[in-house]
């Protein structure tokens, strides 16, 4: 067998620019391709007319020393529609007069790395008939997709995005705690990084002050000076590089970035500092430096960790469902036997069996056994309500009385519930009019503060010198610098959502917080909403000796009274 023509002369790839192996040349061709993957992401891209826009807007932001071949897998999807994977992730919006409406699913895409990836991809729509919007955060990868079931299968739309070198992926909520993990690993190491260089420049500028009263010998004045640049470059170019691609990203787009004026005091204190070391007089700012690069990480650290606590306040559908099922003995064919199973297995059509004290794990309707239900989680009444064969049970409420069964009718995003925390996602992605305008008013607030900066920068040239002229630029590019304002709204609103989370409020909007500071009436329909929602023993009546008594009979009831007997007299 001939092997393939071989060339000295590098060949980059027309998709991903990476070097194409000799083996995979094709000599004449006016296109090359380092791999099936970016041939079939090429070919997609011309034929959808989309490619001449899509590689000029990735040649604007793309960094290329990321650059890595395209990851299309050619996976069939077939899986994504199936009847159990609708059900746990398709959330149906009904259309008008019963008619059939949209359906609307999230997926996590690999290979998304900058703005060309989210062009790129919510120009869908204009790809595949039947899908009616797509919107896509670049921070985590996720997509939501609009589409109409009756014009396009959701395997149609995976497929697609395949390739275009976006592999889907349904969302987990393991999946999104590994990812959350793996950001705050690599965020606490850095954190780390610059707390080091932070404290041996603090000591190494401790000794230089020191030497100035006492004396200090030059060799040694010239090392600490030395080591002093060498960590303070080490927190910039490491820790601090999260600052610097924020600036870079918003010269490329030209929009006003909080970390532009951070990245310009940084390099330009850095600079000025390695001018004055290797000349030897003057200040070298790096402890000054490493010390800033090490706050504003732990300002954005606990800036995240707030976010996240509040976004796990607000993911309720694991605390609402239980973590398994029991199929019940009457439940029919594949699952005829009693036994537990994983949450993620549940079909319509089975049979599940709730005991007192746990939670309904779909919509259903109850099959046999009679109890009473607490509905508090969606209607807001704290009194159980009575429930019989035949009549309607939610994920989410809970079983009070007895044992029953259940067949289940809607599972994951299809259920009232999931319906509901569809709702508050869809909210709160959203921002709302007073985070709105402080970004606008960070964003110009940043061009000023950069014009402020050079202006400084000129007046001091001229009237003192060079190295006065850095120590005031410098002075004002930090302390002006709109962090607080810029932070502290959507902080505000993601540790105020988080709360009433935990308090049992789920905020559809971070909207009605800037409402609710104005005047007007508010209007309650639920009595569950103004009290606590759960019986408490207000007065007893009679011989106080048998309290023990009583609390030790209830101590193994499920019943609301009976919890609340035992809760308020087990002192």
């Amino acid at each position: 067998m001939t092997p393939p023509p071989r060339t000295e002369e590098r060949v980059d790839c027309s998709h991903c620019g990476l070097p194409v192996p000799a083996g995979r040349v094709e000599i004449g061709a006016e296109e090359q391709c380092c791999c099936g993957g970016c041939r079939i992401v090429f070919q997609t891209l011309r034929s959808s007319g989309l490619g001449e826009d899509y590689y000029a807007l990735r040649a604007r932001f793309d960094d290329a020393s990321g650059a890595e071949p395209a990851r299309a897998t050619g996976r069939s999807y077939e899986a994504y529609d199936r009847e159990t994977f609708q059900d746990e992730h398709v959330r149906r919006i009904p259309g008008p007069d019963g008619a059939p409406g949209l359906a609307q699913v999230d997926l996590l895409l690999e290979g998304v790395r900058c703005a060309a990836c989210v062009w790129l991809v919510e120009r869908l729509p204009k790809l595949i008939p039947g899908v009616v919007e797509v919107r896509l955060r670049m921070r985590d990868a996720r997509v939501t997709i609009v589409y109409s079931p009756e014009h396009v299968a959701l395997s149609r739309i995976a497929r697609e995005l395949d390739a275009l070198g976006y592999p889907a992926h349904p969302p987990g909520a393991e999946e999104q705690r590994e990812l959350a993990r793996r950001a705050e690993r690599g965020h606490l190491i850095r954190m780390g990084v610059a707390a080091v260089c932070a404290g041996n420049a603090m000591l190494v500028a401790f000794a230089l002050y020191s030497g100035r009263e006492g004396g200090i010998d030059p060799s040694h004045a010239a090392l600490f000076r030395w080591t002093g640049l060498a960590l303070g470059w080490l927190s910039i170019l490491w820790p601090g590089r999260t600052f610097l691609r924020g600036a870079w990203a918003a010269l490329r787009t030209g929009t006003g970035h909080l970390d532009l004026p951070i990245a310009i005091a940084l390099v330009a204190g850095a600079l000025a500092g390695t001018w004055n070391t290797v000349t030897g007089r003057g200040e070298a700012y790096f402890d000054s430096l490493t010390v800033l690069v090490f706050l504003l990480l732990v300002g954005r650290y606990v800036q995240a960790r707030q976010q996240r606590w509040a976004a796990d306040a607000v993911d309720l559908t694991r605390a609402l469902t239980p973590a398994s099922w029991r199929v019940g003995r009457e439940a029919g064919p594949p699952r005829a036997e009693a036994g537990e199973g994983a949450l993620d297995e549940r079909a319509v059509g089975d049979v599940f069996e709730v005991r007192p004290g746990e939670p309904f794990p779909a919509d259903g309707v109850l099959e046999s056994g009679r109890s009473r239900v607490d509905r508090a989680l969606l209607s807001g009444e704290s009194e159980p309500v009575a429930v019989e064969p035949g009549d309607d049970v939610h994920a989410g409420t809970q079983n009070v009385a007895s044992v029953v069964r259940m067949s289940v009718a809607e599972v994951g995003a299809s259920s009232r519930v999931g319906r509901l925390m569809g709702l508050v996602e869809e909210g709160l992605a959203h921002k709302p009019p007073i985070q709105r305008l402080t970004d606008r008013i960070a964003g110009v607030f940043v061009v000023v503060v950069c014009g402020l900066g050079v202006a400084n920068f000129l007046l001091w040239s001229v009237r003192a010198d060079l190295a006065t002229a850095i120590d005031h630029t410098v002075a004002l590019l930090i302390v002006a610098c709109p962090c607080a304002r810029g932070r502290a709204t959507p902080l505000t609103l993601a540790v105020a959502v988080g709360r009433a989370a935990r308090s049992g409020l789920l905020v559809k909007d971070a909207a009605v917080f800037e409402r609710l500071v104005r005047r007007g009436r508010l209007l309650l329909d639920k009595t569950g909403t103004l009290t606590h929602g759960e019986p408490r023993l207000v007065q007893w009546t009679g011989d106080p000796a048998a309290r023990a008594d009583v609390a030790a009979v209830e101590a193994h009831s499920n019943h609301p009274i009976a919890r609340a007997l035992v809760r308020d007299l087990e002192e």
